[in-house]
């Protein structure tokens, strides 16, 4: 089953937003001499789920270019959205009572923001 214009204009800019934010985590992850090994190895796990989620996406809707969205692309979509909603209203709690600098609350509360906005906007219906 196929349905035109279903997922919103705004799949690839969060795709590429997420390849960012992401890709970039990767760096840090493995830079960070305070964390052990397990803990690099963990944290990158978590990413991967993220970019995962980002090229599957990518590669459905480049696949369906003609206009034409199949379900279980919309349903790949809902879970790319809901699964970065969810995690960036978790870790938004968690940065906000952790003992971090107001610099670090800040530019993880500018990332969450774009990532809750462009996963929203990517569900919603054009038609």
């Amino acid at each position: 089953m196929t349905h035109r214009s279903l997922v919103g204009k705004y799949v690839g800019p969060l795709v590429g937003w997420t390849l960012f934010v992401w890709v970039t985590r990767i760096r840090n992850i493995w830079t960070d001499e305070d964390l052990s090994t397990a803990a690099q190895v963990g944290r990158t796990l978590l990413t991967g789920i993220f970019l995962v989620l980002a090229f599957a996406t990518a590669a459905r809707m480049w696949g369906e270019r003609n206009g034409e969205t199949r379900t279980a692309t919309v349903w790949l979509v809902f879970a790319f959205a809901g699964w970065s909603i969810v995690f960036w209203l978790v870790r938004a709690v968690q940065i906000g009572f952790a003992d971090h600098d107001v610099g670090f609350k800040v530019v993880h509360a500018v990332l969450g923001v774009v990532s809750i906005a462009l996963s929203v906007l990517a569900v919603r219906r054009r038609g």
